[in-house]
């Protein structure tokens, strides 16, 4: 499973975990912040150790992160998170909202994949990287698991690739939707397991 295993680790961004940003904070998205929900559930620790082991085991890992360039020509009003994206003025190339926080950040020659919408495969090369190194399973983690995480998934298992959700290495808007998306939404196209039960199965 080694040899045709990707980690793939979205958004893990200091803007969406960092507690002392913009969306740490309660109130933005009627919620408590997701930042707070990354700490609840200990996601950035867990997702060390996945990236830690797979690092180990000469495992693929790609990062994918959102950017973008000034006064966001990449996108259109109307969509109501990429308004209040454009609003607060966050994920801008070069600010310390759009690096990776520390614990997660990529290392060596690790390939990083930017977007500029939800899914992590819309107009970038994600799939390209995968394809080229004969990737057949992606192992996702990272934020928001009812947005960036699931509509990536979704669009991996369309196409042809086996996607596992780490559980215990996402996190949500809040601890509601984050259980409704892993125990009803998910199961229904890839498998969702915890990072232990996964490490055993992939042997790292």
């Amino acid at each position: 499973m080694k040899d045709t295993l990707a980690i793939v680790s979205m958004d893990m961004q200091n803007e969406a975990v960092h507690m002392d940003s913009t969306f740490g904070q309660p109130g933005l998205f009627g919620d408590q912040g997701i930042a707070r929900e990354v700490v609840r559930k200990g996601v950035l620790e867990k997702a060390r150790e996945v990236l830690n082991r797979a690092r180990a085991a000469g495992v693929l890992i790609i990062h994918v992160g959102t950017r973008y360039r000034p006064g966001y020509p990449e996108l259109n009003r109307g969509h109501p998170v990429f308004d209040q994206v454009q609003d607060l003025g966050v994920f801008k190339t070069g600010d310390w909202g759009v690096d990776f926080h520390e614990l997660i950040a990529p290392q060596g020659e690790e390939a990083v994949v930017w977007k500029s919408r939800v899914n992590a495969f819309y107009q970038t090369d994600l799939q390209a990287i995968l394809r080229s190194n004969g990737i057949r399973t992606i192992a996702a983690q990272g934020v928001a698991l009812n947005n960036v995480v699931e509509s990536t998934v979704r669009d991996a298992a369309d196409m042809g690739f086996q996607p596992i959700v780490l559980s215990d290495c996402v996190a949500s808007f809040d601890a509601e939707q984050d259980d409704f998306c892993a125990q009803r939404i998910l199961p229904r196209f890839c498998r969702v397991m915890e990072s232990g039960a996964f490490f055993e199965e992939a042997g790292i």
